[in-house]
C-alpha cells in the first residue's frame, strides 16, 4: 500500500470485553423495533432494518480522524504516545448507563450518564495533539458511547443493567471495508499503565487481538 493511499482513522477504547452483556442489550433493543408497543419509540415501521454492531468491532470512539493518507501514521502514534505518557493514566472504569438514539446519523447507543474525569482529559489533549499536527477535528462536544445499531430509527425505553467498561490502553484502529462487512483494526495500542510506560504495535493487515 502507497504512503499516500487515504485510510480511515480514528483514536478509540477497546469495548470488545464487554461483548456478552453490550450484545444482550442489542438484542433487547432489536426485539423492542420487531415489537414497537413495547419499550420502542419513534418510527415503529424502519425504511431500513437497524444493521447490528458485531462483537469484534465494538469500540468506545475518542476522536475520528477521517481519511488520512498511511504516511500520517508514524506521527499520529509518536503524538498519542505522547498524550498516553504525559497524562500517566492508571486503567479506569466508564459505566455504560444510558440508552440513547443519535436521529440523524440513526445510530443507537450505550453511554455513561457521567463521562469520567480521565477520559475528558484523554480526550482534550488528544484532540490537541492531533490538531497541532495540522490535521483538522470536529469541534462539536465529545459525546463519548458505544454503538450497537447503525441505521436505527427507534429508540427504545427498555430497562438494562449497566455494563462496566475498563479503559486501559488507547487504540489507533483503521476503519477497512471488507467483503464480510466494515472491520476495525487496531493499528497500535499504548496500555495506560501509570508507572511504566510501552507501546505495543501491530501489522496494519492484521486482526485485532483481544484487549481489554
Amino acid at each position: 500500500m502507497s504512503t499516500t493511499t487515504p485510510i480511515r482513522l480514528f483514536f478509540a477504547l477497546d469495548a470488545r470485553a464487554q461483548a456478552e452483556p453490550l450484545l444482550a442489550i442489542q438484542r433487547r433493543w432489536l426485539q423492542a423495533i420487531a415489537h414497537p408497543a413495547a419499550h420502542c419509540q419513534g418510527n415503529p415501521q424502519p425504511a431500513s432494518q437497524p444493521s447490528p454492531v458485531s462483537a469484534e468491532n465494538l469500540h468506545l470512539t475518542l476522536l475520528f480522524l477521517g481519511n488520512l493518507p498511511t504516511s500520517q501514521i508514524p506521527r499520529l502514534s509518536q503524538q498519542a504516545s505522547q498524550v498516553v505518557e504525559a497524562l500517566a493514566l492508571a486503567p479506569f472504569a466508564i459505566r455504560l448507563d444510558r440508552l440513547g438514539l443519535f436521529p440523524k446519523a440513526r445510530v443507537a447507543r450505550m453511554a455513561p450518564s457521567q463521562t469520567p474525569e480521565p477520559l475528558l482529559r484523554l480526550e482534550a489533549q488528544l484532540r490537541q495533539a492531533v490538531m497541532a499536527l495540522g490535521i483538522p477535528v470536529e469541534a462539536r462536544p465529545y459525546r463519548p458511547h458505544v454503538t450497537l445499531l447503525r441505521k436505527c430509527q427507534a429508540a427504545t425505553t427498555a430497562e438494562v443493567s449497566p455494563v462496566e467498561l475498563c479503559a486501559n490502553a488507547l487504540h489507533l484502529y483503521e476503519s477497512r471495508s471488507t467483503p464480510e462487512g466494515v472491520r476495525y483494526l487496531q493499528l497500535a495500542s499504548w496500555p495506560f499503565t501509570p508507572s511504566v510506560f510501552s507501546k505495543r504495535s501491530v501489522s496494519a493487515g492484521s486482526a485485532p487481538s483481544a484487549a481489554g
